[in-house]
């Protein structure tokens, strides 16, 4: 379950990308249909992409008309675009592009990355999937009440530590879930028992680790306030807590220093989880679920209330000392990959789906239902999408965006 706002991810999804993660509608309710664009326009009718007339538009700050882009990858470089200049653009480390779109055809693994957070070194960041509905109440990038870069994660990513808005109020919920991390030198088991101070701050997590084969553990605390949210990345105050489990200690690197360190074993920012392997750092650590304590949800992955309210302290470590009987090789260990926040599951939250029963080879198709917000590398910049078609044969993806562009 990967954190999304509005929705948790993967098994509800997010990245599913923690924030008041709940949309705001800014003005007056709109007179006829919602259009994503800005103001309804009294041209078309909402589909189930949304699809409306752009009258309004512009009195919005969007461009009166719509911007489309097609980005045929097929089997070739990734392709960038910058939607102030709606032109195809060098997709450079450093460049002005704005969305990139990459196909991994033998993967069957499609993505569109902004510029922040793993490729590129903007502000880059997106919000989403939202109804059509709610894409129109996005008027500017101030309606936008969480921005999320593309990260890097593994097995905490894929299977989080964490549950979100268990009690409705944005909260985030340890789930007392057990770990078990191989370093390269020893094998761990590590449970994540909490998000926020006595006094309430949040980003103080909680740490239980000890030696898979041994019986003693210790407990810390460490801070992954990172600099709080909107903390710019030249922030020196915006870097993970890295945590050399060895050692039993804290690490003291900046972001870019752990990405050459082989030291840490596990890093934290706010709610993420890393591990000093794969794409996530130079070191070998993985890491596999010992106990997913499933019986926290319901059959389609939703939190159930009262089990996270009876999930004491006590319950945690009882369950992570029965995890010592876990046999590792049982495990299935992940090394950390990247993630795009815009889904790419195929699932219903997705920008794309495959037609059931997966033919040979899979036909995919757009979910033009799901709106995305994306915001530009120099954060000036805002638009909102959606993928209106996908081509399978050369895996070709086009989107319609609004685009609100800078001021000058």
């Amino acid at each position: 379950m990967t954190f999304r706002p509005a929705l948790l991810r993967p098994a509800l999804l997010l990245p599913l990308s923690i924030a008041a993660l709940c949309l705001a509608a800014c003005g007056a309710e709109d007179s006829g249909s919602k259009n994503p664009g800005g103001a309804a326009g009294s041209a078309g009718a909402s589909g189930s992409g949304g699809a409306a007339g752009s009258a309004g538009a512009a009195e919005a700050g969007f461009r009166a008309t719509p911007q489309t882009f097609t980005a045929h990858v097929g089997q070739g470089p990734p392709i960038c675009y910058d939607f102030d200049a709606d032109a195809a653009v060098a997709c450079d480390a450093v460049g002005d592009w704005d969305l990139m779109f990459e196909a991994d055809e033998p993967n069957r693994s499609f993505s569109i990355w902004t510029n922040g957070g793993v490729h590129g070194a903007g502000l880059g960041a997106s919000y989403g999937p939202v109804s059509p509905e709610d894409a129109a109440a996005l008027r500017s990038d101030r309606d936008v009440n969480g921005w999320f870069a593309d990260y890097y994660g593994g097995i905490f990513a894929d299977v989080p530590w964490y549950a979100y808005d268990v009690r409705g109020t944005h909260d985030v919920s340890a789930n007392g879930r057990v770990y078990v991390i191989d370093t390269g030198t020893d094998l761990y088991r590590v449970q994540l028992t909490s998000y926020y101070s006595p006094g309430g701050a949040s980003g103080k997590v909680g740490l239980r680790f000890g030696k898979h084969s041994e019986t003693a553990y210790a407990e810390v605390v460490l801070d992954a306030t990172a600099g709080g949210f909107g903390a710019l990345p030249g922030d020196p105050a915006n870097h993970a807590a890295y945590f050399d489990l060895d050692a039993g200690a804290v690490v003291e690197l900046s972001d870019a220093q752990a990405k050459e360190n082989t030291t840490w074993d596990l890093a934290i920012k706010r709610y993420t989880v890393t591990l000093n392997g794969g794409a996530s750092g130079p070191g070998t650590v993985r890491g596999a679920v010992a106990d997913a304590r499933e019986e926290l949800y319901d059959a389609k992955g939703r939190p159930i209330l009262a089990r996270f309210e009876a999930t004491t302290d006590a319950v945690m470590k009882a369950s992570f000392e029965a995890a010592a009987s876990v046999n590792p090789l049982d495990l299935s260990f992940k090394l950390d990959k990247t993630h795009p926040y815009m889904i790419n599951s195929s699932k219903a939250d997705s920008w794309f789906g495959v037609k059931p029963p997966p033919p040979i080879p899979p036909e995919f198709y757009a979910r033009p239902e799901n709106w995305w917000a994306v915001r530009a590398p120099d954060g000036k910049s805002f638009a909102k999408l959606h993928v209106t078609e996908v081509e399978s044969p050369d895996y070709s993806f086009t989107v319609e965006l609004f685009v609100q562009p800078r001021e000058d």
